[in-house]
């Protein structure tokens, strides 16, 4: 497995912050149903834990919301190692959007 770690600030407090980001998760999730085969998510307080898998690759992370940052860390099957910068990016742009 490739892990990967993103550290993204934030202003908005963490309430409103994770409520955002459920929000676009569930959204994602109807978007792209077509590819997403399997998605686990749970969440305590602002604490979430998720397992989706995408074509045949099993992704999970974690996700931790503070008032002024979030922490996603996870694991990416082998296969994805090449593609890890091109992933970090994408998420922190969809963070950039969803939380400015």
């Amino acid at each position: 497995m490739s892990y990967f770690e993103i550290n993204y600030p934030h202003k908005l407090g963490a309430n409103n912050a994770c409520e955002k980001i459920r929000s676009h998760l569930k959204k994602l999730n109807q978007e792209y149903s077509d590819v997403i085969t399997q998605k686990v998510e749970n969440w305590n307080g602002n604490h979430g834990k998720i397992d989706v898998g995408i074509k045949g690759f099993k992704i999970s992370c974690d996700i931790e919301v503070n008032d002024e940052s979030v922490k996603i860390s996870g694991d990416l099957p082998p296969t994805l190692f090449f593609f890890r910068g091109s992933i970090k990016q994408k998420i922190e742009e969809e963070l950039s959007e969803i939380l400015s």
